[in-house]
C-alpha cells in the first residue's frame, strides 16, 4: 500500500490501518447519533460555576454515571471525582476546584467524549468511551484515553492541535476500534506518552499533521492484533534529543515509525511484530528486530540493523538512504516474500552493507521499479538456504558505484558465510570487478551489465540477457537442473570461460536466444554431467575469438544439438578425454561450418589420448587460408568440401568418417592433406593427398569390419626392405596404410594422375608392403586416374605386429629410361626400318619381329636393330615387342616386354594387264586392266603412240583411279607397250608391268567385237539364285577377239557394291559370292562396248 492520506483505512492480517481526512467529518457525524443512548445534561450555569450544584445543569440534578455531559464556553470546578458516561467540553474548562486531586472519568463503551474549542482541562483526566475527540484541547494533568466500543469501526479520529502537559495514555484494546490523533493540526506531547494497543485495536497518533512534538519517552505495548503507529499518515514530528522509544511490552500487531526525527537509538526485539518506518529521520544507532520489516522513505544517518523473523509479507516501498553501515538479517524460514520489497522509489546505501541470511525467507531487494545504487561493498551471509534478489526480471535496477561491489562473508578463519541458498542479480550495473567464491550457492544473472571482470564460483548458474565488458569466469560445481538452464542473449566482450566441475545434472547457455563472444570462450566439464551449449533453434550463436571446448571426465559438451548452426572463422581447441565426449550438432540441426579467410586451427592441448569429438555435418567452406586440424574428429553424418582444404598436423591430427558418414565437393583444390580414418566395413575413397596435390586410395571391403587409417607421402617409402627379384617400386611417393588391431581385407586403388612415377610403367602393379615383405599385386586402370590392383590385401592386426602398410606404385624391373621404343609406328612393304630402346647395363634384348620382317644389323639383341619389311608382310596392325633379359646381382632377370604396336601398309602393287594383244587402228571401245592390285589409290598408265583413251583422247601417260582403261586405236598405230603401275599416298610408287600388244592386220576395224550369241543373250548366270559362298559363274557362249570382262554389282537401291575386272577362262568368268548379305541385286557386265543387265538372288 503506498503512503497516500486519501487511503481511509486497509484491514489486513497484520491490522494494518490508514484513513483520510476527507472522510473524518462524515464518520463524526455518524458518531454523534450514538449520543441519545443516554440522558443529555447540559451546563445552564453561566460561564462558571461548580460541578456539584444541581441548580447549575438543565436536568436540575447533579450529572450522574448514565449521563452524558454537554458543556459549552464555561468553566467549571470540579470539587472532587466526577464519574459521566461521557461529556462534551467545548470552550472554557474544567478546574480541581476545593478538591486538588480532582479526577473526571467518563465510562461507557457507546457514548462519545469531545475536548475542543481550546477548551483547557486542569484535572485529571480518565476518558474510556466509545469514541472521543480530541480537537484544541490543553489536557494539564495526567491523562488516560481509551476507546472500547463495541460497534464495528469504532473511530476516534481527532484533527489534533492537543497539548498534553503530563504523562498521557491512549489505550484500544477491542477489535475496530480506531485512535487517530493529529488528522490535520499538530498534537505536543509535553509528558511521556504510553501507547496500549490490544485485541485488534489501532491507535494512530500524529497521524497526518505536520511538527508533532514529543518531548519525552513514548512507551508502548501490543498484543496480538494491535496496530501503533506515529505520523504514519504522511504527518511528521519530533522526539526531543532526550526522549526514545521504548518497548514497553511489544508482543504482537504491528508498529508504524512514520515521519518522525529520532535522536536517541532505537533498539527493539520485538519478534511477533510487524516493524513499519514511513519517511523517519534516524540520528543515531538503529537495531530492531522483528516479525517483518518495512523499510520506506526513511534517511538513517548512523549503523542500522534490522532484523526479520517471521514469514511475513513485508512491503517496504523503498526511497530509504543508509547514511552508515546496515546490516539486514532474515531469520524468518518460510514465507513468500522475505525481507525487502522495494517499490518504485530509489534505496541507496551510503556505506557498506550485509545482508544475513539466516532462515530460509529470501531477500528482493530492489524488485519494482527503483534504482537501488550502493557506493560501498555488499557483504552477504546466507546459511538458511535463502535466495536473495536484486533487481527483478521487468523492473527494478541496481547500481554499485565504483568500489562497490558484492563478497561473501567471511568468518574469523576467512571461510565464507555465504554457503546455501541462491543469489539473483536483475538488472545490476557493476563497475567494480565481482568476484565471487560461493561454491554451494545458485548465482542467476539477468539483464545485468559488468564493466569489470567477473570471477564466479557457484553451485548452479543462470546467464540471461547481459553484457560483461571485460573477462569472465565461471565455475559451476554442483549438481544443476534444468529449471536453471540459461536462456541466452548475453555479449562477452572479454575472455569468457565456463568450467563444469560436477558429478551430474545439465548445463544450458543459449537456450532460447544467441549468446555473442567477442574474444574467446573456454567451456570445461571436468568430471560429469552435460553442458549444452547453443541450443536456440531461432538465432545462432557468434564467435568472434577462438574457442576451446574440454571434457576431462565422463561428462559430455553438446554444442548446437537442437539449435543453428556452429559457425566459426578462428581456432578451436577440442580437448575429450576418454569417456568425456563433445558433439557438436545433430542428425538435423548444428551444422559445424568453418570459414574465413586464414589458416584456422583445430586441435587439442596437453599430451592426454583425446577422443576424437563427434560432428554430425561439418562444412568446410573457406575463401582462404586452410583448416590444421591437430585432433581427431569424427564425422557422424555428411562432411561438404565447398571451400579450401583441410592438413592434418602431429601426431593427433585426424579427419574420421564413421560408418555411414559420407563427403561430397572433393576435387582437387578441396580435399584431405594427411591423415582420414573409415570405421566400418564400407568401401571407401580416402579423399587425401599432399600440400600439392589430390592423391585420393580406395578400397573395396571385402571382408572384415576396422577403423582403417590413409595418408599420402610425397617421398620414399621408409621400410627399408627391397621388393621381390626383378620388380621395382617407386620411391618418391607412397600411402600409409593402418587398422589398428583388426583384420580387414579390401581390395586397393590409388590415384596416379600427377604421380611422380613418370612415365608410368606400361604394366603397373600395386606395391603393398605387408609389414614383412612387399608384394607385387597385378593391376589395371580403372576408372581413368584410379590404379586398381586385382587381388586383394589383408591387414596384419598391431597386436601381432606393430607398424604400417604402405602401398606405393611398383612393377617389374625396366630400364633406366623407361619402358620406351622408339622407331616409325607407320611403315611399307618393302622397306627398311630402324627400331630401339633404352640401352642398359648387363642386359640382352630378344626381339620378336611381325611375319615378313626380319633383322638385317649385324648385332640380332643389342637395344638397337634394323629391319626390313618384305614386300609380302601382312598389312594391318603389327606388334613388335623386345624382351630385355638383365642378370643383377647374380640374378637373371626377364623384365617385360617393351612393346610398340605398328601399322604396315600395303605396297602399291598391280598384277598382269589384261586385253586383247593384237589390235590395228580403227578399233575402238578396247579395255585393258590390272588383275591383283594391292595398296594402289591410282593407277599410273602410259599408251604407245596411236593409242589414246576413250571419250577424253588423252594419249601418253593417264591416271585412273580404276584398275582398267578403255582405250581407241587410232592412225599411226605400229604396235606398243602398254605399261602401268600402282601408286598411293602412304607409301609411293608400286613396280611396273606391261603389255605389248602388236599390230594385227587381219583384224577386222568393226566395234562389234561380241559374238552373234550374246547380242542374242547368249550370256549366263550361274547359278542363280546363290547360297553362303557360293562363287558367281559368267557364261558367255562361242569364240571372241575380246577376253577381259568388267562385272559392277549393285544392289536393289542402285547402290554400288563391289566391281570386278576378270579375264575370260574357257569363256567362263569366277567372282566370289560369299561377301554378299542375302538380298536381290544386279550385275552389270561389260564385254567389249557392250553390257549386259542380269539378276541376281542370294539366300
Amino acid at each position: 500500500m503506498t503512503n497516500n492520506t486519501k487511503v481511509i483505512f486497509e484491514t489486513t492480517k497484520d491490522q494494518t490501518q490508514f484513513y483520510s481526512k476527507s472522510c473524518l467529518s462524515i464518520l463524526a457525524l455518524l458518531l454523534l447519533g450514538s449520543f441519545v443512548a443516554n440522558a443529555q445534561v447540559t451546563w445552564t450555569g453561566g460561564t462558571s460555576g461548580d460541578w456539584n450544584i444541581a441548580s447549575n445543569w438543565s436536568s436540575g440534578m447533579v450529572p450522574g454515571a448514565s449521563d452524558k455531559v454537554i458543556i459549552s464556553n464555561a468553566t467549571i470546578n470540579l470539587n472532587g471525582d466526577r464519574t459521566v458516561a461521557g461529556i462534551s467540553i467545548v470552550g472554557g474548562g474544567i478546574n480541581p476546584g476545593s478538591v486538588s486531586t480532582s479526577k473526571l472519568i467518563t465510562n461507557s463503551n457507546t457514548e462519545t467524549s469531545f475536548f475542543g474549542g481550546s477548551a483547557i482541562i486542569d484535572v485529571a483526566v480518565e476518558i474510556s468511551n466509545a469514541t472521543m475527540r480530541l480537537n484544541g484541547a490543553t489536557f494539564e494533568k495526567v491523562a488516560i484515553f481509551e476507546i472500547k466500543g463495541i460497534a464495528p469501526n469504532n473511530i476516534s479520529s481527532c484533527t489534533g492541535n492537543n497539548t498534553f502537559k503530563q504523562q498521557t495514555t491512549i489505550k484500544a484494546t477491542q477489535a475496530n476500534n480506531y485512535f487517530i490523533l493529529g488528522a490535520g493540526n499538530p498534537d505536543t506531547f509535553v509528558g511521556n506518552l504510553i501507547l496500549d494497543s490490544d485485541n485488534g485495536g489501532s491507535i494512530q497518533v500524529g497521524y497526518s499533521s505536520a511538527s508533532n512534538q514529543f518531548n519525552q519517552n513514548i512507551s508502548m505495548s501490543s498484543e496480538a492484533g494491535g496496530y501503533i503507529a506515529i505520523c504514519n499518515g504522511g504527518g511528521s514530528g519530533t522526539l526531543a534529543p532526550s526522549a526514545s522509544l521504548v518497548n514497553n511490552g511489544l508482543n504482537g500487531g504491528t508498529l508504524v515509525i512514520g515521519g518522525l526525527d529520532i535522536s536517541t537509538p532505537v533498539t527493539f526485539t520485538i519478534p511477533d511484530v510487524i516493524f513499519q518506518t514511513w519517511s523517519g529521520n534516524y540520528f543515531n544507532t538503529v537495531d530492531v528486530s522483528a516479525k517483518g520489516v518495512w523499510l520506506s522513505g526513511s534517511d538513517f544517518h548512523e549503523v542500522t540493523h534490522f532484523t526479520k523473523t517471521g514469514a511475513t509479507v513485508d512491503q517496504g516501498q523503498g526511497g530509504n538512504t543508509f547514511h552508515k553501515k546496515v546490516t539486514l538479517t532474515n531469520t524468518a524460514n518460510g514465507g513468500f516474500w522475505g525481507f525487502s520489497y522495494s517499490g518504485s522509489k530509489d534505496d541507496v546505501f551510503k556505506d557498506e552493507v550485509y545482508i544475513e541470511g539466516i532462515g530460509s525467507s529470501p531477500y528482493y531487494i530492489s524488485t519494482f521499479g527503483s534504482n537501488n545504487i550502493f557506493e560501498k561493498n555488499v557483504y552477504i551471509t546466507n546459511t538458511g538456504g535463502a535466495y536473495i534478489n536484486f533487481g527483478s526480471s521487468n523492473a527494478g535496477n541496481v547500481s554499485f558505484l565504483t568500489g562497490a561491489t558484492i563478497l561473501p562473508t567471511l568468518d574469523a578463519s576467512s571461510n565464507s558465510l555465504f554457503n546455501t541458498g541462491a543469489l539473483y542479480l536483475y538488472r545490476t550495473s557493476m563497475p567494480d570487478p565481482l568476484n565471487l567464491n560461493i561454491p554451494d550457492v545458485i548465482l542467476a544473472i539477468n539483464t545485468s551489465h559488468f564493466q569489470g571482470a567477473v570471477n564466479a564460483t557457484s553451485r548452479m548458474l543462470t546467464l540471461n540477457t547481459s553484457v560483461y565488458d571485460q573477462a569472465a569466469t565461471f565455475d559451476i560445481v554442483g549438481i544443476p537442473n534444468s529449471n536453471l538452464y540459461g536462456k541466452g542473449g548475453n555479449t562477452f566482450h572479454g575472455p569468457t570461460s565456463v568450467r563444469f566441475n560436477s558429478t551430474g545434472g545439465s548445463v544450458m547457455m543459449g537456450q532460447t536466444t544467441k549468446d555473442v563472444f567477442k574474444s574467446t570462450l573456454n567451456i570445461e566439464v571436468t568430471q560429469g554431467g552435460i553442458f549444452y551449449l547453443a541450443h536456440s533453434s531461432s538465432e545462432a550463436n557468434e564467435y568472434e575469438g577462438d574457442v576451446t571446448f574440454s571434457v576431462l571426465g565422463t561428462g559430455t559438451i553438446r554444442v548446437a544439438e537442437y539449435g543453428q548452426d556452429f559457425s566459426i572463422d578462428n581456432n578451436l581447441t577440442l580437448n575429450s578425454v576418454n569417456p568425456g565426449r563433445i558433439v557438436i550438432g545433430s542428425n538435423s540441426n548444428g551444422k559445424l561450418t568453418l570459414d574465413g579467410t586464414t589458416d584456422q586451427t583445430i586441435t587439442h592441448t596437453g599430451t592426454n589420448d583425446y577422443q576424437p569429438a563427434h560432428v554430425f555435418q561439418l562444412d568446410v567452406n573457406k575463401s582462404g587460408g586452410r583448416i590444421l586440424l591437430g585432433t581427431n574428429l569424427e564425422i557422424k553424418k555428411t562432411m561438404a568440401f565447398t571451400q579450401g582444404m583441410v592438413k592434418t598436423t602431429g601426431a593427433n591430427g585426424l579427419l574420421i568418417f564413421d560408418e555411414d558418414a559420407t563427403y561430397t565437393g572433393v576435387d582437387n583444390t578441396k580435399y584431405v592433406s594427411g591423415k582420414v580414418q573409415k570405421k566400418g566395413s564400407v568401401s571407401f575413397v580416402f579423399p587425401v593427398g599432399s600440400d600439392t596435390q589430390y592423391r585420393p586410395l580406395s578400397t573395396n571391403v571385402t571382408a572384415g569390419s576396422a577403423p582403417v587409417t590413409v595418408y599420402f607421402v610425397e617421398g620414399q617409402e621408409p621400410t627399408g626392405i627391397a621388393p621381390p627379384k626383378c620388380t621395382e617400386i617407386a620411391t618418391c611417393e607412397h600411402w600409409v596404410v593402418n587398422s589398428d588391431n583388426s583384420v580387414i581385407t579390401f581390395n586397393v586403388a590409388v590415384n596416379i594422375t600427377g604421380s611422380c612415377v613418370n612415365p608410368l610403367p606400361s604394366n603397373p602393379m600395386i606395391a603393398w608392403f605387408d609389414k614383412t615383405q612387399w608384394n607385387l599385386l597385378d593391376a589395371t586402370i580403372q576408372p581413368v586416374d584410379m590404379l586398381t590392383a586385382t587381388p586383394t590385401v589383408t591387414t596384419v592386426p598391431n597386436s601381432t605386429q606393430s607398424g604400417d602398410h604402405y602401398v606405393t606404385i611398383g612393377s617389374k624391373i625396366t630400364l633406366p629410361g623407361g619402358n620406351v621404343m622408339t622407331g616409325s609406328s607407320s611403315v611399307c612393304q618393302n622397306t627398311s626400318q630402324i627400331y630401339s630402346v633404352p640401352s642398359a647395363p648387363n642386359t640382352t634384348y630378344s626381339w620378336k619381329l611381325p611375319i615378313g620382317w626380319s633383322i638385317t644389323s649385324s648385332n640380332p639383341n643389342s637395344n638397337q636393330i634394323t629391319v626390313t619389311v618384305a614386300s609380302n608382310a601382312p598389312v594391318g596392325t603389327q606388334t613388335i615387342a623386345v624382351y630385355p633379359s638383365q642378370v643383377a646381382n647374380c640374378e637373371f632377370c626377364e623384365l617385360d616386354p617393351i612393346i610398340l604396336e605398328v601399322t604396315v601398309n600395303a605396297q602399291p602393287n598391280v598384277g598382269s594387264v589384261v586385253g586383247p594383244t593384237t589390235a590395228k587402228a580403227g578399233q575402238s571401245s578396247i579395255t585393258y586392266s590390272v588383275t591383283n592390285t594391292t595398296g594402289a589409290d591410282e593407277f599410273v598408265w602410259t599408251l604407245p603412240t596411236g593409242v589414246a583413251e576413250n571419250g577424253s583422247g588423252s594419249t601418253g601417260t593417264i591416271t585412273t583411279t580404276v584398275p582398267f582403261i578403255t582405250v581407241d586405236f587410232v592412225a599411226g598405230f605400229a604396235g606398243g607397250n602398254i605399261n602401268v603401275y600402282g601408286t598411293s599416298t602412304t607409301c609411293g610408287n608400286g613396280p611396273t608391268v606391261s603389255m605389248f600388244v602388236s599390230l594385227c592386220t587381219t583384224c577386222r576395224t568393226s566395234n562389234n567385237a561380241l559374238p552373234d550369241n550374246l547380242k542374242n543373250n547368249h550370256l549366263t548366270v550361274f547359278p542363280n539364285p546363290i547360297m553362303g559362298s557360293d562363287k558367281i559363274k559368267i557364261q558367255i557362249e562361242g569364240q571372241t577377239q575380246v577376253s577381259v570382262v568388267n562385272v559392277v554389282i549393285v544392289d536393289e537401291k542402285g547402290a554400288k557394291v563391289k566391281s570386278f575386272v576378270q579375264e575370260l577362262q574357257n569363256g567362263i568368268v569366277e567372282i566370289p559370292g560369299q561377301f554378299l548379305a542375302p538380298g536381290k541385286y544386279l550385275l552389270r557386265i561389260q564385254v567389249g562396248a557392250e553390257t549386259v543387265g542380269k539378276k541376281l538372288l542370294k539366300y
